[in-house]
């Protein structure tokens, strides 16, 4: 899922789609993707992983750990982003 997430974000990047709106609107066009991930984790995780990383790739920061948890650095002091909710 969050490899997934990554590519789409850089193809996303690649092609010129870089509004967070367009990438919702993208990944609305997936329905039972997104019930299938709303029942299991409670939010539409991939997308909301997507953002994050088109966020790092417009900061300019393609290194970047993106993860779920509510931690803003890594223990090697290397920043995260994380995935919230669109």
């Amino acid at each position: 899922l969050a490899l997934r997430a990554k590519l789409d974000a850089v193809f996303f990047h690649l092609y010129g789609v870089t509004g967070r709106d367009d990438v919702r609107y993208v990944y609305s066009t997936f329905p039972i993707i997104e019930r299938q991930e709303r029942a299991r984790y409670g939010a539409y995780r991939s997308r909301d992983l997507c953002l994050a990383w088109t966020d790092a790739l417009a900061a300019g920061d393609p290194d970047a750990e993106i993860g779920l948890q509510d931690s803003r650095r890594t223990p090697g002091g290397k920043r995260r982003l994380i995935a919230r909710p669109a």
